[in-house]
């Protein structure tokens, strides 16, 4: 069989999932009971948060420590405009999510504009001080962002969008179109250039690839995407604090591409979803819960060195070639 032919039919069986997936969810919708409604729903905004980071990972070999600043900066865009504005939800509610993204790749531009002329851990650290910076800037300036306290009482339009239903289904759809935006990029010449970037970022600039001009647009995209997941994530907990924005916040989508495998399309939200799972349940069970999923996330390191959805992926493969053979 061709290669393009090979390369047809996975196209064709990924979306066949795809849809698989999204039919599951929308059941899943119907039948749950409202807490398991809200933990789906998170675990779907933090999918999309690491999938997000994962542009950067697992695209172009760059890791960021920082990237909880641009989440962040969607999370407040949102708190602040209702919180300050006298403007009724139903206009500001949709209007948000456009300044939340606008707003997160404007702060992605002007910080990725230094960052990216970094290479390795010098690049991370300069993520991490540029997130560290909005982090502090969020938790000191009291008078406007309420500090360590907070805003709260951030609600979603009254109506089905304040039911946790609702805001599952709305959530899904949002998701689920970012996922196609990620999708296309990832499937397009761009995205090719950005592996070619991440293999070998010399080459790359000798074939007349500008390594530095794909590197702060992706960058940009990366944290117009963590600005959508910031906006979702707020109008969810209907509660915004500066730890959204901080460093522990930043390792969740970090450990979400490992977990789940930074080369795999799905891997980072499978790692997402799961480290999720594994946070409610050991919570369950143990009030020493950080130590039993600390111990679990290294097993699953250690014996899924490509991930899961690398893991699952492989073994599919493998099956494919053997009915094919």
């Amino acid at each position: 069989m061709a290669l393009k032919d090979l390369f047809t039919r996975a196209s064709r069986l990924g979306w066949r999932w795809y849809i698989v997936l999204t039919a599951i969810l929308v059941v899943l919708g119907i039948v749950l009971p409202d807490f398991y409604v809200r933990l789906i729903t998170e675990m779907m905004i933090m999918a999309l948060f690491a999938m997000s980071v994962n542009l950067l990972l697992g695209y172009t070999g760059m890791v960021t420590f920082g990237h909880a600043a641009y989440f962040g900066v969607g999370v407040y865009s949102c708190a602040l405009l209702v919180d300050k504005l006298n403007v009724s939800i139903n206009i500001i509610f949709p209007v948000s999510f456009f300044i939340a993204a606008i707003m997160a790749s404007f702060v992605g531009l002007v910080f990725g504009f230094f960052a990216i002329r970094a290479r390795g851990i010098y690049f991370a650290l300069l993520t991490m001080a540029f997130g560290q910076l909005i982090w502090a800037i969020l938790y000191q300036w009291y008078d406007f962002t309420g500090g360590d306290t907070g805003i709260s009482k951030i609600y979603p339009p009254e109506g089905f969008l304040r039911s946790a239903e609702g805001y599952y289904f709305f959530t899904l759809i949002m998701v689920g179109l970012c996922f196609f935006a990620i999708y296309r990029i990832d499937r397009s010449p761009f995205g090719w250039a950005l592996r070619a970037i991440r293999e070998n970022p010399t080459r790359t600039e000798f074939v007349g690839i500008r390594v530095k001009r794909y590197r702060l647009v992706v960058f940009v995209l990366s944290t117009f995407f963590a600005g959508i997941a910031g906006a979702l994530f707020v109008y969810f907990l209907r509660y915004a604090h500066p730890h959204h924005a901080g460093f522990m916040k930043a390792g969740e989508p970090l450990l979400a591409c490992l977990v789940g495998g930074m080369f795999n399309f799905f891997g980072p939200a499978l790692g997402a979803a799961v480290m999720m799972f594994l946070d409610w349940l050991t919570n369950r069970f143990t009030e020493y819960w950080p130590l039993v999923m600390g111990i679990v996330l290294v097993l699953i390191v250690l014996f899924f060195p490509m991930g899961i959805g690398g893991f699952l992926s492989e073994r599919f493969n493998r099956i494919m070639g053997s009915e094919r053979e």
